[in-house]
Formats: C-alpha cells, structure tokens, sequence
C-alpha cells in the first residue's frame, strides 16, 4: 500500500484512491485525474511494476534476491524521460 504520492515523471504520479484501498489512480501534474492515458504512459507504468515485482522478496523477513531477468520488448513509445529512467534502472 502507498498512502502517499508517488512521483513517476514530471507527466504525472500515482497515488491511493481515496476511501478504496489497493486502488490507485494516475494524477496530472495540475492535480487532475488522468483518464486516457498513453501508449507510453500505460507501458512505463506497467514496467515501474514489474521492475519492482523483481526487485523484491516474497517475505518481508528476507532481503531482495539476485535474479537474472531478460526483457525484450521495444519500449519506443515511451517518451524521453521515461526512457532515460528505465534505462537507469536495468543495469
């Protein structure tokens, strides 16, 4: 759960729904709420979630585990700033 804001981009951030737990929704940066998001917006997102299923571990006693992990896929719709942090990211 993240009751706070959580910067992605200067596009936008994601944060908790109000009163409905484990939903989130996609704020703009003048506080509206996004509702058709891009190609490259849908696609950042859904790889920040993978990169941190990966990153973590399955109990919150243990640490987070050295995995190899392959990705193939062309992230091309994906805007500059969005490309730079996922680049910074996978090492």
């Amino acid at each position: 759960m993240f009751p706070f804001v959580c910067i992605l981009t200067p596009g936008f951030s994601i944060r908790e729904k109000a009163d409905t737990p484990n939903v989130y929704e996609v704020v703009r940066p003048d506080g509206s709420i996004a509702v058709n998001l891009s190609e490259g917006e849908r696609n950042f997102i859904a790889f920040l979630y993978f990169y941190h299923l990966v990153k973590g571990s399955e109990t919150a006693e243990e640490g987070p585990k050295d995995k190899i992990v392959v990705i193939y896929y062309p992230v091309s719709s994906m805007d500059s700033s969005s490309l730079f942090i996922v680049s910074t990211l996978v090492d």
